[in-house]
């Protein structure tokens, strides 16, 4: 992605993370100035490539399956309890769930 395009981002308060991963790009917006906690993630992956089926797949599951959808939103709070303030740590243990899912579909 050229410079132009992050920078655009940034004038609207989305910016990129040092996320390293080969299949995507990770920004964020954050509630102010202080970036502690954000808003919104954007996650930007090549369109038809395998992360992009992979997280349709995730997406359609959830939407049909009410109870997978209350499973991982509890996942996600008790994550947030056991991990806050470790991003790295959160991440990691919710994507044993995704996998899971995607996997299953």
């Amino acid at each position: 992605m050229p410079e132009t395009f992050f920078n655009a981002l940034k004038s609207i308060g989305i910016y990129r993370l040092k996320v390293e991963r080969d299949d995507e790009i990770v920004l964020a917006k954050f509630e102010d100035h202080t970036f502690e906690k954000h808003t919104h993630f954007v996650h930007l992956v090549s369109l038809g490539g395998q992360k992009w089926t992979d997280l349709l797949k995730f997406r359609d599951y959830l939407r049909a399956h009410e109870h997978a959808k209350d499973e991982y939103m509890t996942l996600k709070y008790k994550l947030l309890e056991q991990f806050a303030g470790n991003r790295s740590q959160y991440t990691k243990q919710k994507e044993t769930f995704i996998k899971s899912i995607i996997n299953a579909v």
